[in-house]
């Protein structure tokens, strides 16, 4: 996420498989290549992980976490509390990470 917050499009292309997948609340699925497009539209101005419990299985880590973020894509706001749950796999000595879902939890504040 840090490399969103960058538009580091270069780290991100090394850290994403090119089989990519990403799961989203309201937007479906999306592809590598749209993902990564809609990195220059997608802005974070905080975020924070928190019970990240990851578990390796020899060349594949699934990682679980809560996510929270104050940001907004193409100006529509896209902050909240999310759960994200990512696949990950080692290839040639890296990890990529070949999946994600995240899923919005409701806002319970009110």
């Amino acid at each position: 996420m840090e490399a969103v917050q960058r538009k580091d499009i270069e780290a991100l292309q090394r850290v994403l498989a090119p089989e990519y997948i990403y799961t989203a609340t309201g937007p479906d699925r999306w592809s590598r290549q749209a993902w990564l497009d809609t990195v220059a539209i997608y802005d974070i101005h905080r975020f924070d992980f928190a019970d990240v419990d990851v578990r390796v299985y020899g060349d594949t880590a699934v990682v679980l976490s809560r996510y929270q973020q104050e940001g907004s894509v193409s100006g529509a706001p896209r902050s909240g509390e999310f759960l994200i749950t990512d696949v990950w796999v080692r290839r040639d000595g890296s990890w990529q990470v070949v999946t994600r879902s995240s899923i919005l939890l409701p806002d319970t504040k009110t």
